[in-house]
């Protein structure tokens, strides 16, 4: 049988202490131009997610095989002065082997954007944000951001 306990101080404490020396080192791998995450399940090397940024520009190769399936994905991110993404290109193949092509862009007034339901666009009169359908499991955030998951 399988029993939740209900999550008190004490161990909410416990888990910050278990996450300190990761939130320690957290800086460096911040302020990397590459990133590179090997996917582990079941003790094996199932894929990786592979990210290298280059001024504005962050490449983004996640591929991932568990059984023999699994998701192929290719990313290129052109980020604005906020950090936020203001191009996003997604191509490759979903977990079952369906297409992926997906793209974002904006300027100042408007965003368009091409994903699995088509091809869609909007103006915009303040800063917005984009959400691929598609992408590696973790988009890059805003250089703002106090928390987040963000590749260099």
């Amino acid at each position: 049988m399988f029993w939740l306990a209900q999550p008190t101080v004490e161990r909410y404490t416990l888990r910050m202490i278990r996450l300190f020396p990761f939130l320690a080192i957290l800086p460096s791998v911040v302020l990397a131009q590459s990133a590179n995450f090997s996917l582990i399940f079941g003790g094996k090397n199932i894929g990786h997610v592979i990210a290298e940024t280059k001024g504005d520009v962050t490449t983004v190769d996640y591929d991932v095989k568990n059984n023999g399936r699994g998701p192929t994905i290719s990313e290129v991110i052109h980020t604005g002065p906020g950090g936020l993404p203001v191009e996003w290109s997604v191509k490759g193949t979903t977990t079952f082997g369906s297409k992926v092509e997906e793209s974002f862009s904006q300027t100042a007034t408007r965003a368009e954007w091409r994903d699995s339901t088509g091809k869609a666009s909007a103006d915009i009169t303040k800063t917005a944000l984009y959400v691929v359908q598609s992408g590696s499991p973790c988009p890059p955030a805003p250089e703002s951001a106090s928390v987040g998951c963000r590749y260099p």
